[in-house]
């Protein structure tokens, strides 16, 4: 009982900064990892064509939203809560009702043009409406998420995010088991709890603040979002094109084998959502005081376990795969390194596309970004008739190397611009992104020699810790 109450004394002693970003690495985990333990029982329950389908229409929905969203959970939200740091509750409520008009008149244009629209994506037209009713309530929670980090609000947003964590996935698998639209009901136990979790959320604040309509913060969000949405468009289909373009030349069934490779990467993209959703407020306030040898020096460290963990996992790829799915999905595991080497260039950006959003630099953003989404769709449809599915594996590695290099030397001309030092080590991050690729070309030649893969795992890791070192001397 003693130490308990120690620690719990010591708890009560920690900042609110500390134990909210603690909190949101927790959910962040937490809502994931959920997410992850649920796989290997869609892939049994579901057929490979219907779990294709399932990817389908993540894909697709990822698309819409940024019509129907506008993305207002992102940049112009974090921008917006320094803006106007003082009206954070009415700029929540302005974009919470932005987006529920933005959503309705995106549904109205699908719904005008459904015949075509079927033809392009192969979805009905109860999937359709379910994914607009899965947006619009995603929308509205993921701008509250926001809200409740920068106000360091963890207990509610914890709670909301471990009922939606648990009830949503749980009801699904119920909702699959029972119906005989099995595509149809993966989703729909989880639009069920998503919706009412949204009411609860938007009667919460509404109460408070009434403000639904306020054509100010309005114009501000349009025009900083919209010249951006083919940005947010360009990341979208990044992580999207290649799904539905094996879909269209391959099959359903390929793109279910491509779809478990993306899923075996959901380790890395806990991290991922982890950190940007803890430190992102903490990298604009940092920005704001222009402490750019403290951002570096945290950044560096970030860096090093991100690369890390891409190591642990992508080595580990053939057990992963055989936990989560069974042996039809076999034929995936030879993508799995470079799926997940793709997850950390996605990663790299994000750090790089901060000093963007905060200097407001829109043609930087738009410039890389449409670009690596062209390049992508243009070599997919080359090599994916050619070389099957795999090739979509590369050609998106490829295009994020390039999406993370491309924002990189715009995020240092534009800190340069700004007369400030240099946030992040360019060399220490070509060093890692270089032996992460080194791993990437020789991995999938000994996923049948589990020793030599666990003895270059522990090489990798000393040569890791070297680094680190030197780069914490220098710092």
């Amino acid at each position: 009982m003693e130490l308990l109450n120690k620690m719990a004394g010591k708890y009560k002693g920690i900042p609110v900064q500390a134990k909210a970003a603690f909190w949101y690495v927790v959910c962040s985990f937490f809502q994931r990892g959920i997410s992850f333990i649920t796989i290997p029982i869609f892939t049994r329950i579901l057929s490979v064509y219907e779990y294709g389908m399932c990817s389908v229409f993540t894909s697709w929905s990822g698309i819409w939203e940024n019509f129907a969203g506008l993305s207002l959970s992102c940049g112009v939200f974090n921008v917006g809560m320094i803006k106007y740091e003082k009206k954070r509750k009415q700029f929540l409520a302005s974009l919470q009702g932005l987006t529920c008009i933005s959503t309705v008149l995106c549904f109205l244009f699908c719904l005008l043009f459904h015949t075509g629209y079927y033809r392009l994506s192969g979805m009905e037209f109860k999937l359709t409406i379910l994914m607009f009713i899965q947006i619009l309530s995603g929308s509205i929670l993921s701008l509250w998420y926001a809200y409740e980090r920068y106000e360091y609000r963890y207990k509610g947003f914890l709670g909301v995010t471990m009922i939606s964590s648990m009830a949503g996935p749980a009801l699904s698998v119920l909702c699959v088991l029972s119906s005989g639209d099995k595509v149809f009901a993966r989703f729909e136990g989880i639009v069920i709890v998503q919706v009412m979790l949204c009411l609860l959320v938007c009667i919460y604040e509404r109460v408070k603040v009434k403000e639904f309509i306020h054509l100010a913060y309005w114009k501000y969000a349009l025009s900083f979002n919209i010249p951006l949405i083919p940005h947010y468009l360009s990341a979208t289909m990044l992580n999207s094109s290649d799904r539905i373009m094996i879909s269209y030349f391959c099959g359903e069934e390929k793109t279910a084998f491509y779809g478990i490779a993306g899923s075996c990467s959901m380790v890395m993209q806990v991290l991922l959502s982890a950190i940007n959703s803890s430190i992102t407020p903490w990298y604009f306030e940092q920005l704001k005081k222009r402490n750019y040898g403290n951002v570096r020096a945290w950044l560096n460290r970030i860096i090093g376990a991100f690369f890390c963990v891409t190591v642990l996992v992508t080595l580990f790829g053939p057990e992963l795969l055989g936990v989560l799915a069974t042996k039809e999905y076999y034929d995936a595991v030879y993508l799995l390194p470079v799926v997940m080497s793709s997850v950390f260039f996605l990663f790299l950006y994000g750090l790089f596309a901060n000093i963007e959003f905060y200097y407001e630099k829109k043609s930087y953003i738009l410039l890389a970004s449409v670009t690596a989404a062209v390049m992508n769709i243009v070599l997919n449809a080359v090599f994916i008739p050619v070389f099957d599915y795999y090739a979509a594996g590369y050609t998106t590695l490829a295009c994020y190397i390039f999406y993370a290099a491309a924002h990189c030397c715009f995020a240092i001309k534009i800190l340069k611009q700004e007369g400030m030092g240099p946030v992040f080590s360019v060399k220490y991050i070509a060093v890692i992104s270089a032996l992460l690729l080194m791993l990437v070309a020789v991995v999938c030649f000994l996923y049948q020699f589990m020793m030599i893969r666990y003895g270059i795992a522990f090489v990798l890791m000393i040569i890791l810790k070297q680094l680190y070192k030197k780069q914490l001397k220098r710092n």
